[in-house]
């Protein structure tokens, strides 16, 4: 399912603007961006549960600097003129830094709070369980579940 995900999100700012063959190599390149990118961030025991940062991040960064690459009549590689590129990377750079003011702004007071993370208690529990106390007949024949009221 990423792959498809990787593959819209890479080609999604510049769809408008590429031949057929940019198009497919685009997707490509960001289905190996993706991958990098989520290997990184599992090295750097980041938690990305559903690989939101490598796949909309990463790719959507891919998306635009692609475009400066590969548009029909001002991509550096197809015109030889930088400039779209140039523009595509100053709004791409925008953006990322946008982006981590505004992480930084709204999530580090969170976690000086300690409200940014559950704790491990409730990790194993499942958040659903430790909330509402819904425990069911079959959560009890799942081996990997602890019931609520054990703790």
């Amino acid at each position: 399912m990423n792959g498809l995900i990787v593959g819209y999100v890479s080609i999604c700012s510049c769809c408008h603007n590429v031949q057929s063959w940019a198009a497919i190599l685009i997707g490509a390149m960001g289905s190996v961006l993706q991958e990098f990118a989520r290997r990184i961030l599992k090295k750097l025991e980041i938690d990305d549960p559903m690989d939101s940062i490598s796949t909309h991040g990463v790719c959507g960064f891919w998306s635009l600097i692609a475009l400066g690459l590969f548009e029909n009549e001002k991509g550096i590689l197809l015109s030889g003129n930088g400039e779209t590129l140039g523009i595509q990377l100053i709004g791409a750079g925008s953006l990322l830094l946008l982006s981590i003011v505004l992480s930084f702004v709204f999530f580090f007071p969170l976690k000086k709070m300690g409200r940014l993370r559950i704790s491990k208690i409730q990790e194993i529990i499942g958040m659903d369980i430790y909330l509402k106390q819904n425990i069911t007949q079959s959560d009890y024949a799942k081996e990997d579940r602890i019931p609520a009221y054990v703790f």
